[in-house]
């Protein structure tokens, strides 16, 4: 095996391995009811985890050692705190997240517990002031769709057919809870890792912190622990090979592998999970409980780094899978008999005027930005020809000037906020005036003052232009205000479209183009417009021997830019100006277009499934 090979196989195989036992949790709790109670099964797993953490920590004692000696009085109070705080709230999940599965329906409970990744990042935010993470309408989305999957997930259990029968089960909010708390502790085992980036410390620690508090709460709740002595080595083959095992393989296969494409592993977990309960142990899987599994790991596939950015064609597959799902979940919402049908016409019809306004505008706005921005690097490329007249280090000093404000027009031309247009405008001014300054300052003594100043005002007056039209993009309001309709809209034609297959297939098709139309809206208001036009206007950068720049990561990750550009060029991301080769985002692409494709393969399967039922088939 070439070690090319070997470098790729082996960090997948531990990737793998870890998904696996990680996949076990819920089918060995499950299997052992009866025997082994949720309290019993989280002391055992924590003895165990002491033991080998520990053990790790004790070989790595210098390293550790070294580690904490360097942290100041603050900083190490600070570390310990994290980690007592992700200790005990690691003991939480585990209790919470057996009592669910025990007390059953164990599917429904496991799917719940499976929001922990769309709520990481929101108490990220609110709750740890985390820098680098921000709450948007794309992520509060996510989260959305998830709870929308949650809630179809144990729809079969609710005593009902609809929504409003649905009886609150003690085990979910006990999942709830568990997924809450998984949140919480990756958000703390992040801080803890800033201070001492050390795994097998941090469990350690936590759940040495953690451990008199478990044994503490037995005689003061007056709780019972429950385990028979057949299933103590169960317990403890579980707390060696999952609990700590899966960590430390999950740990090798970061390390020693691509992040990006590790990381898409784990949305194998609550497939396979889901799966080993039905197959293990015989759990109940019902058609809602596999939608609404669906419906959580595309949510959690949205807020993966590969596919941030939801273009039009995405998101309307993205739309047309999930109304696919509600339709075959409840056949019944097709076909409704109501009142509203003219309120229907009329609402949708003031969508598509008013789609069709803003759709010419923003694409009129669009292309006339584009011969602005063309204008623009035409008049900055006359600078080039005359930039030997000046000394080296002014230059320099000038080529800098030219990056800088190409720069800060790139990051306006692509904002992804509204309101952050006031400021990047006002940052683009500045850095105009200092560019024309900069200019007639360094060729004053060259015989081309006339020549850089004419050049200059040429440029102000070019960006100036641009920045007209760039104020003539659809504001936010007006974009919530089309979402609204189109919400609606997709509603309405779902409940009044008919029950019957071809029915159906209309009301997925129109929700998609309703979808598509308002994302395309968008993407050219916010210039997210195709790999050509950003490419041209890199070229003035380019010129100056200067790597592209990207204001965000998304932006790259279109499969044009990768194959435009060679597998070894640099680039520079964001705001801090990130230096990436573009080998190395080769990966977000290929998870993108895994992601994109089982996605696809879903609806197929959803749309033959309401074919099936249609035919009384199913």
């Amino acid at each position: 095996m070439s070690d090319r090979s070997s470098d790729l196989f082996a960090p997948l195989s531990y990737g793998l391995f870890s998904i696996f036992l990680w996949s076990l949790f819920a089918s060995l709790a499950d299997f052992l009811t009866g025997q082994v109670n949720y309290l019993a099964f989280t002391i055992g797993i924590f003895v165990c985890g002491i033991v080998l953490f520990g053990a790790d920590c004790y070989r790595k004692r210098d390293r550790l050692r070294t580690g904490f000696v360097r942290l100041d009085r603050r900083e190490k109070a600070t570390f310990l705190s994290f980690v007592f705080l992700f200790g005990v709230l690691l003991a939480i999940y585990d209790l919470t997240f057996y009592f669910a599965i025990q007390t059953g329906p164990s599917i429904p409970a496991n799917l719940i517990n499976y929001l922990w990744p769309m709520l990481t990042p929101i108490f990220a935010v609110f709750l740890f002031r985390r820098p680098n993470d921000e709450i948007t309408a794309y992520k509060i989305g996510a989260l959305l769709l998830a709870f929308l999957g949650a809630i179809i997930a144990v729809w079969d259990f609710s005593g009902g057919t609809d929504l409003a029968s649905m009886e609150l089960r003690f085990s979910y909010l006990a999942a709830f809870v568990a997924s809450i708390a998984a949140a919480l502790y990756l958000n703390a085992l992040d801080v803890a890792q800033d201070y001492i980036p050390s795994i097998s410390l941090t469990y350690f620690l936590g759940i040495l912190f953690a451990f008199p508090f478990l044994l503490v709460s037995v005689p003061i709740f007056e709780l019972t622990v429950q385990a028979t002595a057949d299933s103590l080595p169960i317990i403890v083959l579980y707390g060696i090979v999952v609990f700590v095992g899966g960590q430390f393989a999950w740990g090798r296969a970061i390390t020693r592998g691509n992040k990006v494409v590790i990381s898409a592993l784990a949305y194998l977990t609550p497939i396979l999970s889901t799966l080993f309960l039905f197959v293990l142990v015989d759990a109940t899987l019902t058609q809602s409980m596999a939608a609404g599994g669906t419906l959580i790991i595309v949510a959690n596939v949205l807020l993966n780094d590969s596919f941030r950015h939801v273009s039009s064609a995405r998101g309307a597959v993205i739309g047309i899978f999930a109304v696919s799902i509600v339709l075959f979940v409840d056949p019944s919402l097709g076909g409704s008999e109501t009142s509203i049908g003219v309120f229907e016409g009329f609402v949708a019809t003031i969508f598509a005027i008013l789609a069709g306004f803003m759709l010419e505008r923003v694409w009129r706005m669009n292309q006339s930005e584009n011969e602005y921005v063309v204008e623009m690097n035409n008049t900055m490329e006359q600078f080039l020809p005359i930039l030997d007249e000046l000394e080296r280090e002014d230059r320099e000093a000038f080529v800098e000037q030219i990056d800088a404000v190409m720069i800060s027009i790139l990051e306006l031309n692509y904002l992804k906020d509204a309101s952050e247009r006031f400021a990047l405008s006002r940052q683009v001014h500045t850095d105009i005036n200092e560019f024309h300054e900069t200019a007639t300052g360094l060729f004053a003594e060259t015989g081309y003052e006339r020549r850089a100043t004419e050049l200059s005002m040429q440029f102000r007056k070019d960006v100036n232009n641009w920045l007209m039209l760039n104020q003539e993009g659809v504001s936010r309001g007006e974009m919530g205000i089309l979402w609204i309709l189109g919400t609606v809209t997709i509603v309405l034609f779902i409940v009044n479209m008919g029950s019957g297959f071809l029915e159906n297939v209309i009301a997925i098709a129109l929700s998609g183009v309703i979808i598509f139309i308002i994302l395309k809206i968008r993407d050219y208001n916010f210039n997210r417009t195709g790999t050509e036009k950003a490419l041209v206007e890199q070229d003035v950068i380019l010129q100056i021997e200067r790597e592209p720049y990207f204001p965000s990561k998304e932006m790259v990750l279109d499969g044009g830019y990768v194959k435009t550009m060679n597998e070894n060029d640099s680039v520079r991301l964001g705001e801090d100006h990130e230096t990436a080769i573009v080998k190395d985002l080769a990966p977000h692409l290929y998870v993108r277009y895994s992601l994109l494709a089982l996605v696809g393969l879903g609806i197929s399967l959803m749309i033959g499934l309401i074919y099936l039922r249609s035919v009384g088939l199913t």
